[in-house]
């Protein structure tokens, strides 16, 4: 009898570590990616739009407006480096997201 129930008591913990592993990976697979999450691939800075923008690594809304707004007002960007003429954008953050920029 009580190997019985020692058998008994062992299946129901493994049914229930196996059932509340598949609850996890299920639950794993249901999350929101964020934007900071996804991979970047390459941003044209000359074209991308605000939401474009905000992709790149440290780069908010205000800084991705501020962007465009340069963009608009003083033409097409000849060269990464010029980046740093756009408020709120330094050499560090343009070391930050260089790899993930394109001038085209």
């Amino acid at each position: 009898m009580n190997k019985i129930l020692f058998i008994a008591v062992l299946l129901s913990q493994v049914f229930l570590s196996t059932s509340a592993l598949a609850k996890s990976q299920s639950d794993q697979g249901s999350q929101p990616v964020s934007a900071e999450s996804k991979a970047v691939r390459y941003v044209n800075i000359n074209t991308a739009s605000v939401a474009e923008l905000r992709v790149l690594p440290g780069i908010g809304i205000k800084k991705a407006q501020a962007i465009v707004a340069h963009r608009t007002d003083r033409g097409n960007f000849r060269k990464k480096e010029e980046l740093t003429q756009v408020k709120g954008i330094n050499v560090k953050l343009l070391a930050k997201i260089e790899s993930h920029i394109r001038v085209k």
